[in-house]
């Protein structure tokens, strides 16, 4: 089967996620941050059912490609997004929401400095 990474907008196969993402670092490194954006907005609204590697990836990149194009408004919900898959925060006041609440307190753990640290 061909994929014309070209053709954002026909992306229907999950499984072609992660040549879509290469895509968009591609184009990020060739400061084409406006494809770069439209290729990761996509991926964005079929985040569910990608891997949680994947996902971190794609919101990082997505983060960055915002924040290169100086438009720091758009990052705010893949950062709202980042925060919660991080530190699982479920928006409630019960003791799962403390717990999570002194965590975002505590500095991160290695596991997560060395995640952060696989996007740089």
């Amino acid at each position: 089967a061909q994929v014309y990474l070209e053709d954002v907008d026909n992306l229907e196969d999950i499984e072609h996620a992660i040549l879509y993402y290469n895509h968009a670092v591609i184009l990020y490194y060739l400061h084409q941050y406006k494809e770069s954006a439209r290729i990761l907005e996509k991926l964005f609204q079929f985040i569910e059912p990608l891997d949680e590697v994947l996902v971190h990836k794609i919101l990082f990149l997505l983060i960055e490609v915002y924040l290169c194009m100086y438009q720091p408004d758009k990052a705010v919900p893949g950062l709202a997004y980042l925060e919660k898959l991080v530190y699982g925060g479920n928006g409630k006041g019960d003791k799962a929401s403390d717990n999570s609440k002194e965590s975002s307190h505590r500095s991160p753990s290695p596991h997560q400095k060395y995640k952060l640290k696989l996007h740089m």
